[in-house]
């Protein structure tokens, strides 16, 4: 369990709340798919700085969720056509290129699993 003391002292956040630790075990969780970082041999300290950059930029892009600009007076809010994953995987890109995996592995085994009961041959 990450607490927000682990965030300061990492130097990832200035101030942190408990938000601020699930978004960040979230973006790790985000991190452990999608690059080639051993993240269970490290600890937040240990992180590279590109790494803590985007934990602190994952939340931002999350909670935003496509909204390029919004106007409180205006009360008008202009909208991306880029999806989260696509803007999620670009941030990756440029904070972690030497980390970043651009082939992401997802199992079969369900995909087997139902064509087994279906009767195809396994």
């Amino acid at each position: 369990m990450i607490t927000p003391e682990d965030l300061v002292q990492a130097g990832i956040f200035q101030q942190a709340d408990a938000e601020d630790c699930l978004w960040v075990e979230s973006g790790l969780g985000w991190l452990k798919v999608h690059t080639t970082l051993q993240l269970d041999a490290l600890t937040l300290e240990q992180l590279p700085a590109g790494a803590k950059l985007f934990l602190q930029r994952y939340a931002d892009v999350m909670e935003r969720g496509g909204v390029a600009a919004e106007s409180i007076e205006g009360l008008s809010q202009s909208f991306t056509g880029d999806d989260i994953q696509t803007l999620l995987l670009e941030l990756a890109q440029n904070l972690l290129p030497e980390w970043f995996s651009t082939v992401c592995h997802v199992p079969r085994q369900q995909m087997w699993d139902y064509h087994c009961q279906k009767g195809g041959r396994c």
